[in-house]
């Protein structure tokens, strides 16, 4: 009997050990299926689309967002349908158009579509530094141009499986949308609006809470209801939760915007996102301003932006139609003396009001395109520059770039300034004074509770 129950105990350790060797080779196996499961799912719409920069090809190469875009084809060059333009920078050396490839992803197809580059867009206005920030334009097959991809991949021709999968914004379905009902339907549709402003992206510990609130609220006084902000993952978290308390109001989008490589990057990116915004807000709203947070666009004759292009457009020749306004930028220099009508006010002092504060100005109007910047029509606009929008950034070639006159308004940049130029006093904005500190008094409260 022991020989027995050794043998059936040999044999119950044995079972074991086979069943528990099966198990783990089974574990092994599963492990292998899960991980290329991950990437089958990956392609699959998962909703996993980053919501910032994605790599390319590892150091060289990145891209950061996707729109379909059928302007051009609709008005002016016969390019042959609608194409894919996706937001990247990259190392100059690299012949995009014949060393990647596109490859689209389709919600009801198993597998992925590859079609060609077709061309860049060159973004960079400067020196040419060593990576390119440009829009790479991929083709959409004749055969499904009536269908829309969710996501595409860029990627090398020698790459096997890609490492970006960005989410596609068809800008052909936006317009639709905002088409369907009346010109009067415009402005009761929900999410358009008449002004966006957008501004550079924002890093590090450079701003406080006050610039943004000052920022945010002086310009929604002049008319903007809608404000983009991109901002480095990296960023203060005060900036974050104060920019939060205005995204709770629906006025505010906040958009990451983290480059994974800095090097002869133009202010942390800042001529992807200028172009970046105007396809963002396209169809969206009518006007995109796109300014930096120590500047603001001014009027003279009016009290508002609406106001200040009806005046603008009475003195536009007949038939002309204004796709774009380009206003002439005047330091405020921040080391000038504050001015005695607010220096000893609490809350002015307080919150740094700098337009109330700052009312010396250099008595020097840059010409136009130079530190210049621009108010103009999304849907108009191919690319958009730092300082200007060039003729052939319009998509309908008969469209007008005006030179805005600068007794309608002037672009006001208050920055510390080396100067020896004569100095005035201009007190504009005090015109809309006590709306500017209630307005930034209460948005520091939202902003910082206990401020």
């Amino acid at each position: 009997m022991k020989f027995v129950r050794f043998n059936l105990r040999n044999t119950r350790t044995a079972a074991t050990v086979a069943a528990l060797s099966v198990c783990f080779f089974c574990l092994l196996i599963a492990s292998f299926w899960a991980s290329k499961m991950e990437v089958f799912k990956y392609n699959k719409f998962t909703n996993s689309c980053s919501a910032d920069f994605q790599v390319i090809d590892k150091d060289v190469a990145f891209a950061y967002s996707a729109y379909i875009d059928d302007r051009l084809a609709r008005d002016t060059e016969p390019i042959g349908g609608p194409v894919i333009r996706i937001f990247t920078y990259f190392v100059r050396t690299i012949d995009v158009k014949n060393s990647w490839q596109c490859i689209l992803w389709y919600k009801d197809r198993v597998d992925a579509v590859t079609t060609s580059v077709r061309g860049v867009t060159n973004l960079n206005e400067y020196v040419q530094p060593k990576y390119m920030t440009a829009m790479v334009l991929c083709n959409i097959p004749d055969d499904l141009s009536d269908q829309r991809p969710q996501a595409i991949s860029l990627s090398p021709k020698s790459t096997q499986t890609p490492t970006n999968y960005i989410c596609i914004e068809d800008l052909r379905l936006r317009r639709r949308q905002l088409l369907d009902g009346t010109q009067q339907d415009l402005a009761s549709r929900k999410g358009y609006v008449n002004f966006t402003v957008c501004t550079t992206p924002i890093y590090s510990d450079f701003y406080k809470p006050h610039h943004i609130v000052n920022f945010i609220e002086v310009n929604r006084i002049l008319g903007a209801q809608k404000f983009i902000f991109y901002i480095d993952i990296n960023t203060n978290v005060l900036i974050k939760h104060c920019l939060e308390s205005y995204t709770q109001l629906g006025i505010v989008e906040v958009n990451q915007f983290t480059p994974l490589v800095l090097e002869s990057l133009h202010y942390h990116g800042q001529i992807i996102s200028i172009s970046e915004c105007a396809y963002r807000t396209m169809y969206k709203t009518k006007y995109l301003i796109n300014i930096d947070l120590d500047e603001v666009i001014v009027p003279k004759d009016a009290n508002n932006w609406s106001q200040m292009i009806e005046n603008i457009q009475i003195n536009a020749k007949a038939g002309e139609h204004i796709a774009a306004y380009i206003f002439q930028n005047q330091f405020f220099p921040y080391q000038e003396e504050h001015d005695s009508a607010f220096a000893d006010d609490t809350l002015v002092r307080k919150y740094a009001i700098t337009t109330l504060l700052q009312t010396l100005k250099e008595n020097y109007l840059y010409d136009y395109e130079i530190r210049s910047k621009v108010l103009a029509c999304p849907d108009k606009i191919l690319m958009w520059h730092v300082h200007s929008i060039l003729k052939e950034n319009l998509v309908n070639k008969k469209d007008a770039i005006c030179k805005v006159n600068n007794k309608h308004a002037v672009l006001h940049h208050y920055r510390y300034w080396t100067t020896s130029t004569n100095m005035t006093r201009e007190r504009r904005m005090h015109s809309f004074a006590s709306e500017i500190i209630q307005n930034i008094h209460f948005g520091m409260g939202r902003c910082i509770p206990l401020f």
